[in-house]
């Protein structure tokens, strides 16, 4: 019998601390679509941009995010209508990664009525980070091109270039190209004139002035082959300071380098990689 009561505790104190909290629940009604139950939060006096911990969605985020990640565009019209900022660029609470803003998940998923009700809010089609890129990029990277029309429509620039270094090459430090250049390996492999393909990328050797997406031992992005690109110090400069802007879409897993003196440096080691 005591047994019976110990175990019957722990299981009450075990369902007690499962129990989603305050902060969860609107999050959870959020997810679902469930309108009457994110309201009936609100009524209870649940802040409207009550952040979320753990449980569903990424933490940090507002009911609005969660709503428009799952495509629940009822939800999405009613808490703007209250007033939530579809602005907010959200990161996650220890800072190591940018969650990004609830129109680069809509877009990233294709939800075409949840994209137009972010941007008629005020979304900003324009908002970018190097680890999650554009809302433009998302969506083009999910295939959804009705949703890329709209941001375009909506002023999401096709193209970003960088700021010329024409002036940097002639003094550019080769050594430092190379050692930035080994965390090209991860994906490139080691440069070798035998042009193996790295796991995740063709092989870098004899790059410079050769035609994008043009080694036929690995297999591109559609984006990338349809750009007829050459990998000149002008290309490669534009695609090295931010890829996702310079060329939305493309699979290319990179942050980009901000610094003109990085690029250059960068651009001038590739030089070097010739028979």
């Amino acid at each position: 019998m005591v047994q019976q009561t110990a175990f019957a505790f722990m299981f009450a104190t075990l369902a007690f601390l499962v129990q989603p909290t305050s902060a969860e629940i609107i999050h959870v009604h959020a997810k679902r679509g469930n309108l009457e139950g994110v309201l009936a939060e609100l009524d209870k006096g649940v802040p409207l941009e009550i952040r979320s911990t753990n449980m569903t969605s990424d933490p940090g985020v507002t009911p609005l995010f969660v709503a428009a990640k799952f495509g629940k565009i009822e939800v999405v019209e009613e808490l703007l209508a209250r007033g939530a900022d579809p602005t907010i660029f959200f990161t996650v609470p220890d800072g190591l990664y940018q969650t990004g803003t609830a129109l680069h998940h809509a877009s990233r998923f294709g939800y075409l009525d949840v994209v137009e009700a972010l941007l008629d809010a005020g979304a900003d089609p324009k908002s970018y980070d190097r680890y999650i890129a554009t809302p433009l990029h998302q969506a083009l990277r999910g295939g959804h091109e009705q949703v890329a029309e709209r941001l375009i429509a909506a002023g999401a620039p096709v193209q970003v270039l960088a700021p010329s270094i024409a002036s940097s090459l002639s003094e550019a430090d080769v050594e430092r190209g190379q050692v930035i250049a080994t965390g090209c390996e991860i994906c490139h492999g080691k440069p070798s004139s035998v042009r193996q393909a790295g796991d995740n990328g063709p092989n870098l050797w004899g790059i410079f002035g050769k035609a994008a997406a043009s080694d036929p031992t690995f297999e591109y992005s559609s984006y990338l082959r349809e750009a007829e690109l050459i990998w000149d110090a002008e290309t490669l400069n534009h695609y090295l300071y931010s890829p996702y802007q310079f060329l939305p879409g493309t699979s290319k897993i990179m942050m980009g380098l901000e610094s003109d003196a990085d690029r250059a440096a960068v651009i001038a080691f590739l030089a070097t990689l010739a028979d």
